[in-house]
């Protein structure tokens, strides 16, 4: 049988699927300005339970600052309950270098390096858990430099069609997920559930919900993690969401820290 030109030319499967892929992310990015902004500040509460123990609650104001190349800076001041009020939390996660993670306990009076994935909670306030509304927002936004894609099959979850998308990290950090199922939902691109494949004490699945668009930017106001075989729970409830609000790197350093509040 004679191959025609066309048939030469046309490239292969996979790559096809990769343009489709990441055209799919593109429209989404587009549609909804998921990865537009650079910098946000919101109030946070942090509903979280392990096993058959009592939920435990955390409020905290959060700053977050993108860096032009992917990169993430993360402030948090803990106003309640009592024995975390007034504790202090920096993360950073420049782009292609080791992050760094700072806490501030007012009894101690001078914040401490912690060691990365440290989950400490009578010396973190278990703040470490808003990692996954960072992760939510980061693999959202990465580019093709950032990440392979590759379309799946569609699925289907309580009455409602998904397009999925892999993406798979070209450079994963340590200890981090080797890829994330992202599901969009087929009508409005909004990103409504992730799933991360491998990594160190990964959720099992993370649901994104009750979005609202704010200054342009659709914004999921409630993040569900979920733990393997339902070991844990976290999940986080966004209010008082700003975006563009002019933020300063300065506002993301061990300077601000020391100063406490």
């Amino acid at each position: 049988m004679l191959l025609t030109l066309a048939t030469l030319l046309a490239p292969p499967a996979a790559a096809r699927a990769a343009d489709d892929a990441r055209a799919l992310l593109d429209d989404a990015a587009r549609r909804n300005g998921t990865s537009s902004w650079r910098d946000r500040t919101l109030d946070v509460t942090i509903e979280s339970v392990s096993g058959d123990a009592a939920t435990r609650t955390r409020v905290a104001h959060v700053e977050e600052l993108r860096a032009t190349d992917g990169g993430l800076s993360t402030f948090m001041d803990f106003t309640s309950p009592s024995d975390v009020e007034g504790t202090l939390y920096l993360h950073l996660a420049p782009k292609g270098d080791d992050e760094q993670e700072w806490i501030y306990a007012p009894a101690a009076r001078r914040p401490r390096r912690l060691t990365p994935g440290q989950t400490d909670e009578m010396a973190t306030g278990a703040e470490l858990g808003y990692r996954e509304v960072e992760r939510a927002a980061q693999v959202v936004a990465w580019t093709d430099a950032d990440a392979d894609a590759t379309l799946l099959a569609d699925e289907t979850l309580d009455g409602r069609a998904y397009r999925v998308v892999r993406l798979t990290p070209r450079a994963p950090r340590p200890g981090e997920p080797e890829s994330f199922d992202v599901w969009l939902g087929a009508d409005d691109l909004l990103v409504r559930k992730l799933v991360p494949r491998g990594g160190a004490g990964s959720p099992e699945e993370i649901l994104l919900s009750e979005h609202e668009t704010i200054d342009g930017h659709a914004t999921p106001r409630v993040i569900d993690a979920r733990g393997p075989a339902g070991a844990w729970r976290t999940v986080f409830r966004l209010g008082k969401v700003r975006y563009d609000t002019g933020l300063k790197e300065s506002a993301f350093s061990l300077a601000r820290l020391s100063r406490g509040r």
